[in-house]
């Protein structure tokens, strides 16, 4: 009896004292991102730069500027989408991206480059793992449709072209959201 009454006692003194904070969510809200990338577009090298930040634990805007270097051409890509973070197991998280944007390509000849700029689309996804809060490693690979749109007898038609990446991600947390105090407001 003077056990339970003991348990009870810890158990009403625990609930009344206030948590410990917790931990910053290295995968959170409010993280701005910088994320230098190298690998492959097609068959050709890349490098890109990515840019994103996260509006909540699961949805992040990005950016992303990526040049593409050949042998007869060079390509450049812009593009503006949404990152969403579907898995999550302690430090990593798989994500998938949609985006929207253009790109271009020049030929090495600038004499007979015929420059030509489109539109394009990217779907993908990738994993992200947490070094450290703010560096992390990040594998992507995205399949980019370039609508090609020439006016001419297929007016649809499109051309395809898958990317593997590997960056760095640099991130700092840029806002912070405000502590839940567990209670439900009307």
């Amino acid at each position: 009896m003077i056990i339970a009454v003991v348990g009870l006692g810890m158990a009403a003194a625990l609930s009344l004292a206030p948590a410990a904070p917790a931990a910053p969510d290295p995968l959170g809200a409010g993280l701005l991102e910088i994320t230098p990338a190298g690998g492959i577009f097609g068959a050709q090298p890349l490098f890109v730069l990515r840019g994103a930040y996260t509006i909540s634990s699961r949805i992040a805007v990005e950016a992303e500027i990526g040049h593409n270097v050949g042998d007869l051409v060079s390509a450049y890509l812009h593009s503006a989408g949404v990152r969403y973070t579907c898995l999550r197991y302690g430090r990593a998280a798989g994500f998938m991206t949609l985006g929207f944007g253009t790109f271009g390509s020049a030929g090495a000849d600038a004499l007979a480059a015929q420059d030509i700029t489109r539109s394009h689309l990217g779907l993908g996804g990738g994993i992200q793992i947490q070094i450290r809060d703010d560096v992390g490693a990040r594998l992507d690979l995205r399949h980019h449709r370039i609508l090609l749109g020439n006016g001419g007898d297929d007016p649809g038609a499109t051309l395809g072209a898958n990317e593997a990446s590997f960056g760095l991600t640099f991130s700092r947390r840029v806002w912070s959201p405000p502590p839940s105090s567990g209670r439900s407001t009307p």
